[in-house]
């Protein structure tokens, strides 16, 4: 058996300069979410083949699927929005 301690979570500031959506749009928040091991010394990318993030359905692509970790072990997605909203979370050995 194989236990893996994980940690997940979000990453947020407000942005100085909004990025405006071709149909008027402001987006006013960058965010990262991110799901890491709870010790940096694991290697997650061996164990984890995927992490999908679904978004609200008002993104043009609410599926978003991370492959790989990056140099910190995290699989992170960040991105912009205009509010607040739920992400599911779903990992996949």
């Amino acid at each position: 058996m194989v236990i893996i301690s994980l940690r997940y979570g979000n990453a947020y500031k407000e942005l100085k300069k909004f990025v405006t959506m071709k149909n008027g749009n402001q987006l006013s928040n960058q965010w990262t979410a991110f799901v890491r091991p709870a010790k940096q010394s694991v290697k997650m990318d061996k164990l984890i083949k995927n992490v999908r993030y679904k978004l609200h359905p008002t993104f043009s692509q609410p599926i978003r699927d991370v492959t790989k970790p990056n140099s910190k072990g995290s699989f992170e997605l960040t991105a912009t929005a205009w509010g607040y909203f739920e992400i599911e979370i779903t990992i996949t050995l």
